[in-house]
């Protein structure tokens, strides 16, 4: 699959993610129970929120490709996802999958 340009995460300048990672990541991972509560979108926005690396969840709504007609809009969405049980859950169990593989 083709992906059309990068798009850049804050804190990790150097590394580059092709426009739509997140979103195909979120589709064909192996996930636990809470991930796969989740909405496609809503798993992007939790993958991508961890490479990030300083808790920019507008970074990682924009990477999980939720709309950015403008940046106002951005924030609300990064801010209604973030704060979702739902979604923290899933943070919870995806953060300590990659403790657990990192270890």
């Amino acid at each position: 699959m083709t992906f059309p340009k990068p798009c850049y995460m804050p804190a990790m300048q150097s590394v580059q993610y092709p426009a739509g990672f997140f979103a195909e990541v979120a589709e064909t991972g192996d996930f636990g129970p809470f991930m796969m509560a989740l909405l496609p979108r809503q798993r992007a926005f939790v993958i991508a929120y961890f490479p990030a690396g300083d808790g920019n969840a507008k970074a990682a709504a924009k990477a999980a490709g939720y709309s950015a007609k403008s940046d106002v809009s951005l924030r609300v969405h990064a801010y209604h996802t973030l704060h979702s049980p739902k979604v923290q859950a899933a943070m919870n169990e995806w953060g300590r999958a990659r403790l657990q593989a990192n270890a």
